[in-house]
């Protein structure tokens, strides 16, 4: 049996059950499964900032660092 999820998701769930394992491979994706930020029309100050944001971390490379870590928060919610 397997499921298909989000890497961050999966890692949750990883450090919850020694039982299951992180396939060894990755699936393709494509431009449709790419991620979206929501916020209400007329936000334009608000969508430069989210933008600047985004193009920092991508330029420092910190963005899979900040899921690594939200992955182990939401593991850690779990405990709780």
């Amino acid at each position: 049996q397997a499921v298909d999820l989000e890497k961050p998701v999966a890692e949750g769930y990883l450090s919850q059950n020694s039982d299951i394992a992180l396939a060894g491979f990755a699936l393709k994706t494509s431009d449709g499964d790419a991620k979206a930020v929501a916020m209400p029309k007329g936000s334009g100050k608000m969508v430069k900032t989210v933008n600047k944001v985004i193009k920092k971390l991508a330029k420092d490379d910190k963005y899979k660092q900040y899921i690594s870590d939200a992955a182990k928060l939401t593991a850690n919610e779990i405990e709780d």
